[in-house]
């Protein structure tokens, strides 16, 4: 929907791009995503283990991937320049904590922008624009099985999305024999939610 509305107002529609699949190993035939990942080789994200590589692994680098063969980009860096990326990150304290992560990985290859910051909108003034685009406000970005979700976020994807919640329950169980000091997606029991969305 949102490419057809790209394309209608003269921009270029937007480029799917995915990570290869993984070669087979001794605990499976490979896999194309992270899900796939996970329930090959019986883990959970890396978010669950309190590590941050889901989308760095599963969305900038099979970006990088696709700019490494991209006509413009090659172009570009044979000349000396630099393929600018710009982010959607808001500029609200915790969005704009996670600049540094991308800035880091710029280079002789790499200039990274984040347009949002720059006008100073924040997630309410993102909405106010999408609105007046005349788009439908988007759910937050994330796997159905993200363990940053909150509870009310899972209960109300296994209300309106029961088989994700159920595939995300098969991805906590199928991990739960090599889990060892995290006890499911949550990680661990708070006083608001168990550690487990099982539970």
């Amino acid at each position: 929907m949102f490419s057809d509305w790209l394309h209608w107002h003269g921009f270029p529609a937007i480029t799917m791009v995915k990570r290869p699949k993984s070669k087979p190993s001794s605990t499976g035939a490979g896999y194309k995503t992270l899900e796939g990942n996970c329930l090959q080789n019986r883990t959970l994200p890396s978010l669950a283990f309190g590590r941050k590589s889901c989308s760095h692994k599963w969305m900038v680098q099979a970006q990088e991937q696709f700019i490494a063969r991209w006509g413009p980009a090659r172009r570009a860096w044979a000349h000396g320049q630099r393929v600018t990326r710009c982010i959607g990150f808001d500029c609200s304290p915790v969005d704009s904590k996670r600049t540094y992560g991308f800035r880091k990985h710029d280079g002789r290859r790499y200039r990274t922008i984040f347009p949002l910051i720059k006008w100073g909108w924040d997630r309410k003034e993102c909405v106010c624009q999408i609105v007046e685009a005349g788009l439908p406000v988007p759910v937050k970005s994330a796997c159905f099985f993200c363990p940053a979700s909150k509870p009310w976020e899972v209960l109300w994807l296994a209300w309106k999305h029961p088989d994700l919640f159920v595939r995300a329950i098969e991805i906590e169980d199928r991990a739960q024999p090599n889990l060892q000091k995290v006890e499911g997606l949550w990680r661990s029991t708070t006083k608001t939610r168990p550690g487990s969305w099982r539970r």
